[in-house]
């Protein structure tokens, strides 16, 4: 009767997660992390560093042990852990990896998860390739990565990170990335294949990556949560400039993101928009928060800040076709800047209050486009400006129309308000009109002489 009790107590107490490694039943210790090779299906690749590895098995390195633990999951896919390599609370080691991780099966999706209070960390030791790879296919749809640092050889390299979609079904559907640092790389994350969509990272951090984010081939409704993209050392780890690539017919939502030191690049017909959040320059660097290319830029609320007293690129962002539209926000900048934004080309941008420090004494924007400009009121008073040196097939503005109370319309005539128009010359009454100048500027005159046949006349 004991002997039944003891067995009893032990079933209860110890997790079934324990009754994997064959513990005695009398005598003996246990020391040392716990890693089950296998449990209820979930397979633990560091099961195969132990003195007495899975049968399923291979490599010496933490990337052929996940690679041998994708090739024994069933063919619908499963879940791969991976504990951190020191014990907590200090989880400081990472798993040295030279072969890279590849997911490649069609239709076999797999979720790949870290564990500890600081996330499981692979060391990518290869200067080229890519570190990991999910290339499932488009009908796969749970493919996850979580808790997971994964730091690479260096900048200077031309390894990539983390790889998602590709040539299975031309992309994967619904890929997820939680709680994931990726630095020191060539490029952090790509997004491949034209199938691949409906992509979710949250608490996700590109660091200190040459190209932090790329997405190069048109993926839609995509969206970044609470997530960063920076460079801590810029000009030294990286480079500023498309450090968050988006391009393809992409559409993609960022809610509560920060830019530290990256530039947000936006091209083709791709559409953006950007909710809350921040774009900083807290290296002091001096750069184009944003360069708009594509199809639609969009920002709601945003805060833009310019830390440096030697910023000397005279504007916060550019565009050169597409439509920049601006929803609240503020803008503050430590020295005096032009513009806030230099439009070109044929875009389109429109300021629904914009709030602005004193740091723009002309106004948001400047630069001449084919496209057009709106400006609405950006405060309590009312201000709108624009800029006195901007050109666009038209301007609207319900608050003021430039710093000097008037926009200079094409350099000819200075429209103070919205009835009135100031006259270039004095016009004379009872004088048949013509045109002196098409333009642009067109400018209306008086003939001095009869006109002839065709209507021509000496126009003044």
């Amino acid at each position: 009767m004991k002997i039944r009790i003891m067995l009893l107590l032990f079933h209860v107490i110890v997790p079934s997660v324990l009754l994997a490694q064959y513990l005695p039943l009398t005598g003996g210790t246990l020391s040392g992390p716990l890693t089950a090779p296998s449990v209820n299906a979930v397979l633990n690749a560091a099961s195969c560093g132990d003195s007495t590895p899975p049968s399923w098995c291979s490599g010496t390195d933490i990337g052929a042990w996940v690679n041998a633990a994708y090739a024994e999951l069933p063919s619908t896919g499963g879940e791969i852990d991976i504990p951190p390599s020191t014990s907590l609370p200090s989880p400081t080691t990472c798993y040295s990896q030279a072969n890279p991780i590849v997911f490649g099966v069609e239709h076999k999706p797999v979720i790949l998860k870290g564990q500890g209070n600081g996330p499981t960390c692979l060391k990518y030791i290869t200067g080229s390739g890519t570190a990991v790879t999910i290339n499932t296919g488009a009908q796969s749809k749970t493919n996850v990565v979580e808790d997971l640092i994964l730091a690479g050889p260096g900048v200077t390299t031309s390894a990539i990170g983390l790889v998602i979609g590709g040539s299975n079904d031309n992309g994967t559907v619904s890929p997820h990335l939680s709680r994931v640092l990726i630095e020191g790389f060539s490029l952090g994350l790509e997004l491949g294949g034209v199938n691949t969509f409906m992509f979710v990272g949250d608490h996700v951090q590109l660091n200190d990556n040459e190209q932090n984010f790329l997405d190069s081939t048109g993926q839609e409704n995509n969206r970044f949560i609470d997530s960063a993209f920076t460079l801590d050392t810029p000009g030294t780890t990286g480079a500023t400039a498309n450090s968050v690539q988006i391009s393809g017919s992409s559409d993609w939502t960022f809610l509560g993101c920060s830019f530290d030191n990256v530039q947000l690049a936006v091209s083709s017909n791709a559409s953006v928009k950007i909710f809350g959040g921040h774009f900083e320059n807290p290296g002091n660097t001096s750069y184009d928060y944003f360069t708009m290319s594509g199809l639609t830029l969009e920002f709601f609320g945003v805060m833009f800040q310019q830390n440096s007293s030697s910023f000397s690129n005279g504007r916060f962002g550019t565009a050169s076709q597409g439509r920049v539209n601006i929803y609240g926000g503020t803008a503050y900048s430590v020295v005096s800047l032009p513009v806030f934004l230099n439009v070109t080309g044929s875009a389109t941008a429109n300021n629904a209050g914009l709030l602005l420090d004193s740091a723009f004494p002309t106004g948001w924007i400047g630069g001449s486009t084919t496209g057009g400009v709106s400006a609405f009121p950006s405060d309590s008073s009312g201000d709108a400006t624009l800029s006195g040196t901007i050109q666009a097939n038209y301007i609207r503005s319900t608050g003021n129309l430039g710093a000097a109370g008037f926009l200079a319309w094409g350099g000819g005539v200075n429209i103070s308000s919205s009835s009135s128009l100031p006259q270039v010359g004095t016009l004379t009454t009872g004088r048949a009109a013509c045109i002196k100048s098409v333009g642009p500027p067109v400018v209306i005159g008086y003939c001095s002489t009869q006109p002839n046949s065709s209507g021509a006349c000496s126009c003044n």
